[in-house]
């Protein structure tokens, strides 16, 4: 297997190295003070994962939540590379919705399809009036259907590049540029999905193992890892029935789930006990091209899906973080079935930074494209807007812990004030020789 790297990440690489060499000069000099170098997440492309804008929640609740509307998320929640197909009795959505290709609506007896803002879930809509969802091509809802973006003041876009039929409320908007920001993530959710499953030629070192036993899929890390990196092979482990539980997993710890096998086919009852993990947890499809989520429990943590030419079906009753995935996908179900807008927080691997030239920063304009019926299938030349304040893109990319832009400016000055100190020390020296 080649060795896929992932472009976003040299952009955060440099900014790294800029901070140590402000550190750097200022050792160098003999500074009196001293200062601890704060910590940083790799993100997924595009800054996807964290919460965006100035109204997010400090804390999620548990899930379920069906109270206030407890803050608003600009950031992208479902992104679909190809198609998003409503089937069953799949019920909502939450949060901003991105599909590529197109989204046909279709229930089983007709019904009502939330997006944006739902009764259930974290209660974080995309903010009042912003995009709640974005097509690339053809929305199409069913003559007994209603697709539905809007709670009591609460309401949003539905934005669409092709065509439209059925009944969509607000009236739905027809804008083919507003696809334009995200076309490149198809590519680059693909290279970063391959990314965390292989380091090099060889699989991701893992630091624990995975196990089933009459019924309960265990996790077990090494107690101290911040990184628990878990490699899932679907053929060798039962995952039918199953209950899903972490043991020696540190609290905080990101946990990465590489799972192995072209069909998958997940069916979980109980995930709970890994509630505490839900934000920093990534289930990571590299080679998938048929999953399938089904079960009678809620799914904890986010999930990303590399294959463009994957399929995935949702049947359960909850996911409960994030979910991206460059191929198409299904939300079905026998009952209300829904998406729940949790962010993805973790800490994730920093790959090899030699590696194609990086995008540019979100704030570049968007690229222009010859229409949305032609997605990317890999990372492009141009310019990747990733998601922000709505389809024109301002946002840049996330650092855990504080503002980049500020640590930046700050160890720019540092490293200024400590390169004077160096020449001036060089110049008494040479005057004195």
């Amino acid at each position: 297997m080649i060795t896929l790297n992932f472009p976003n990440k040299r952009s955060t690489g440099r900014l790294r190295r800029s901070l140590y060499s402000g550190t750097a000069v200022l050792a160098a000099a003999g500074a009196a003070f001293s200062f601890s170098q704060p910590a940083f997440a790799e993100p997924l492309p595009g800054g996807l994962g964290p919460c965006l804008g100035d109204d997010c929640p400090d804390d999620y609740p548990d899930d379920n939540h069906s109270g206030d509307i407890i803050g608003h998320d600009e950031n992208v929640n479902i992104y679909v590379g190809g198609d998003y197909d409503v089937r069953g009795r799949a019920a909502e959505a939450e949060g901003l919705i991105v599909t590529v290709g197109s989204f046909d609506q279709a229930k089983d007896g007709g019904g009502i399809y939330n997006v944006g803002v739902v009764g259930v879930g974290s209660r974080v809509p995309p903010p009042n009036g912003s995009p709640y969802l974005i097509v690339g091509e053809d929305l199409t809802v069913a003559d007994t259907d209603q697709l539905l973006a809007e709670e009591g003041t609460e309401s949003g876009q539905v934005l669409y590049g092709g065509t439209t039929s059925g009944t969509v409320t607000p009236e739905a908007i027809n804008d083919p540029d507003a696809i334009n920001p995200y076309l490149d993530l198809r590519g680059e959710l693909d290279i970063a999905s391959e990314c965390y499953a292989n380091d090099g030629d060889l699989p991701r070192e893992t630091t624990g193992t995975v196990s089933s036993e009459f019924g309960t899929v265990t996790f077990t890390g090494d107690g101290s890892s911040m990184l628990q990196v878990f490699e899932l092979n679907a053929d060798n482990v039962d995952v039918q029935n199953a209950t899903i539980v972490y043991e020696d997993v540190p609290d905080g710890a990101t946990v990465l789930i590489n799972v192995v096998g072209e069909t998958v086919d997940f069916n979980v009852a109980n995930a709970n006990a890994i509630q505490p993990w839900r934000e920093t947890t990534l289930w990571n499809f590299p080679d998938a091209t048929d999953i399938t989520f089904g079960g009678s429990g809620q799914y904890m943590g986010s999930v990303l899906i590399g294959e463009p030419d994957s399929t995935t079906t949702v049947s359960a009753p909850g996911m409960n973080g994030r979910f991206y995935s460059a191929g198409s996908l299904i939300h079905t179900g026998t009952a209300g079935t829904e998406f729940h807008n949790y962010p993805f927080d973790g800490d994730l691997p920093d790959c090899d930074e030699d590696g194609p030239t990086p995008s540019p920063s979100p704030s570049t304009p968007a690229p222009t494209t010859d229409g949305p019926d032609e997605p990317t299938d890999g990372p492009s030349d141009g310019p990747s807007d990733g998601p922000s304040d709505g389809p024109d893109g301002d946002e840049t990319l996330p650092v855990t812990g504080t503002s980049g832009t500020a640590l930046l400016a700050a160890f720019g000055g540092l490293a200024v004030v400590g390169a004077g100190i160096v020449w001036m020390t060089r110049r008494r020296l040479n005057e004195n020789h």
